[in-house]
């Protein structure tokens, strides 16, 4: 889970936010197929890691994403 430090740094505090892994060629086409439900930040930039917001995601994608 996403710390309190991340969630004051990124702005980002209107959900619980889970980071996720996924291979680097496909993280572009998850942000661009879901960007209500992932999304990430520059911190993320360059690597698989991307967050997904809890409270708006779907649990059957949640589980696909898992």
């Amino acid at each position: 889970m996403w710390s309190e430090r991340e969630h004051d740094r990124d702005g980002v505090h209107d959900t619980a936010v889970l980071v996720l892994m996924a291979p680097v060629a496909l993280k572009d086409q998850l942000l661009d197929a879901h960007p209500d439900v992932l999304f990430s930040t520059p911190h993320y930039d360059g690597h698989g890691a991307y967050l997904c917001r809890l409270d708006d995601v779907d649990e059957d994608l949640l589980a696909d994403l898992l």
